[in-house]
C-alpha cells in the first residue's frame, strides 16, 4: 500500500474538525495534515502543505464558498475537494461542481460515507448522489465541454479578477483587493487568457478595460 492521502480540514466549528479527524484515522489510507477554521488560514495551509485532498465546509462562517473552493484549486491545481456541508444539494451542489469540487456530501451522512467519498474521488471520480448526477450534472457541464470559450463560462472568482482588471488594478492591487497573494492572481491571469483566447498581458488588461466599458468582452475584441 502506498503513502496515505494527505487531507485538510476546513470547517469553522471545532467538534466538526475533530470529528472528521477521528473518522479519517480510523483507516490507513488518510492521515490529517491540519485543520483550518477560516479561508485565510485554508488558502495558506494548502499553498504550504500540497495537501491531496481538502474537506471543506461549503458555508463557511456563513459565506459562500464557491470563490474559496477557485481559489484553493488555484493555488494548487492536483488538490481534490470534498465539499461537506449542511446546505441543501439540489440548491448548491452543481455550483461546488462548477467551481472545481470532486464531491458533494450533506452532514447528516454517516461516518463511513465520509470515507467512501474521498475514496471515490482519489479513484478519480465524482462523489455525488445519483439526483445531482441526473438532474443537475450531466445537462450543466455538457456546455462546458464544448470548448466554447465565452465570456459567461468563466467562474465567479475568474470574472472578479477580470473586472478589477478593467478597472486599471495591478496585478498586486487584485491580491490586495480580494484577500489573495500574488501568485494566485497571476495563475487567475493565465486562466483567464486561456479561456478567452487572448495572447498576451496586453490583450487580456485592453479586454478587461473594454469590459468593464462596455460590459460586452465580444465588441471589446
Amino acid at each position: 500500500m502506498g503513502s496515505p492521502h494527505r487531507i485538510l480540514i476546513v470547517d469553522d466549528h471545532p467538534v466538526i474538525r475533530i470529528g472528521l479527524t477521528s473518522t479519517l484515522l480510523r483507516t490507513s489510507e488518510f492521515a490529517i495534515c491540519g485543520e483550518a477554521e477560516s479561508p485565510e488560514s485554508a488558502r495558506e495551509i494548502v499553498d504550504r502543505e500540497k495537501p491531496d485532498g481538502v474537506i471543506l465546509d461549503f458555508c463557511l462562517g456563513g459565506r459562500d464558498g464557491t470563490d474559496l473552493i477557485e481559489d484553493l484549486i488555484a493555488i494548487h491545481p492536483e488538490v481534490r475537494i470534498l465539499s461537506y456541508t449542511h446546505m441543501a444539494e439540489r440548491l448548491h451542489a452543481k455550483r461546488v461542481l462548477q467551481a472545481g469540487a470532486w464531491g458533494y456530501l450533506v452532514k447528516k451522512a454517516n461516518p463511513i460515507e465520509v470515507i467512501d467519498a474521498l475514496k471515490t474521488i482519489f479513484k478519480g471520480q465524482l462523489a455525488i448522489s445519483d439526483a445531482v448526477r441526473q438532474q443537475i450534472l450531466l445537462p450543466d457541464l455538457e456546455p462546458a465541454l464544448s470548448g466554447d470559450r465565452a465570456l459567461e463560462d468563466l467562474s465567479s472568482r475568474e470574472l472578479q479578477v477580470f473586472r478589477l482588471l478593467g478597472k486599471g488594478l495591478s496585478t498586486s492591487e487584485v491580491a490586495a483587493d480580494l484577500g489573495l497573494n500574488i501568485k494566485t492572481v497571476g495563475t487567475y491571469r493565465e486562466r483567464l487568457k486561456t479561456k478567452l483566447r487572448l495572447a498576451s498581458a496586453n490583450e487580456l488588461e485592453k479586454a478587461a478595460r473594454d469590459f468593464v466599458r462596455t460590459g460586452d468582452f465580444l465588441r471589446a475584441r
